[in-house]
This record gives structure tokens, sequence and C-alpha cells, in this order.
């Protein structure tokens, strides 16, 4: 876990931390509660932002971890590029 200031950052380390991240990703990109879920959310590392008071979801992120550059075929952004 990472501090700094009002937040923290963080790995998520359960199926609750993803379904969080679902959550607020749905919320972004859909302006409603649902959850935000396709094949790629088992393949990454999902990394969580919380306010440090209220320990709120502010931020998240995942990432998908690549033995190298021939593999960014297989990635999310590889769809759309």
């Amino acid at each position: 876990m990472q501090t700094r200031g009002r937040y923290h950052s963080r790995l998520a380390r359960t199926q609750d931390d993803v379904e969080a991240a679902q959550r607020l990703r749905h919320l972004a990109f859909h302006g409603q509660d649902g959850l935000d879920a396709d094949r790629f959310d088992s393949e990454c590392d999902h990394l969580l932002v919380e306010e440090v008071g209220s320990g709120a979801l502010v931020c998240c992120l995942r990432m998908m971890p690549l033995a190298g550059g021939s593999e960014i075929g297989r990635s999310y952004a590889a769809q759309h590029y």
C-alpha cells in the first residue's frame, strides 16, 4: 500500500475488491449503478485508490502483465487500435 496525502493505493486482493472497481468503472462510463465486467478482468492486476478518511474508492485502473511486446494484441486497447 502506498499513502500520499488524503489517498492510498493498493492492489486488489479479493473478488470484492475487483467488484468495487467494476462498480466504479460502470458508474464512470455509464453514469449509473452496475458492474462493468469483461474477460480482461481476470487477467489483470487491479490498482485501487481510496480516500484515507472514508475508505471510499475514488479511482481504479487495471494492468495486464505481458511477457513482451508481441503480446500487446491480447490487451484491451488492441480491440480499438
